[in-house]
């Protein structure tokens, strides 16, 4: 009886341990995903220098990078439906969107010497619906 009793004690230690750890874990995730949002959706709707663009353009790419998202063969990221950002910016009203690629392919330090001072406005974020994170940011010229 005692032997079945101490079984059944540290069984459902274990299990409230296993839960208590999986609860914690989901929660310190979903902090990382709100934080690393933030870094995007604090530009919605409004008003960023070229110089901040090109910032948060590298911010998208050393994601990418270390989340080791794959490229296509025209050097551009793949969108992996988790982890993935890209970021399309409109130099021209009622211009084509550049990719955040072909922007970094042209130099990144030519994009802030040209643009730098130009104003530019986050007119959308779109999210990956497995995990929540920020997958598209797009910017347009102002």
């Amino acid at each position: 009886m005692k032997k079945t009793l101490i079984i059944m004690l540290i069984l459902f230690i274990a299990i409230f341990t296993a839960i208590a750890i999986a609860v914690v874990d989901l929660q310190q995730t979903g902090k990382q995903v709100k934080q690393f949002n933030q870094i995007f959706e604090n530009c919605k709707d409004k008003n960023l220098l070229g110089s901040d663009v090109a910032s948060l353009i590298n911010k998208a790419i050393d994601n990418n990078e270390k989340k080791q998202i794959s490229k296509n063969d025209k050097d551009i990221y793949q969108d992996d439906g988790k982890y993935s950002v890209q970021i399309f910016v409109r130099l021209e009203k009622d211009g084509e969107y550049f990719t955040m690629e072909k922007i970094n392919a042209l130099k990144i330090t030519e994009f802030v010497k040209n643009f730098s001072l130009q104003d530019f406005k986050c007119t959308g974020i779109e999210y990956h619906k497995e995990t929540n994170r920020v997958s598209k940011v797009y910017f347009e010229i102002i």
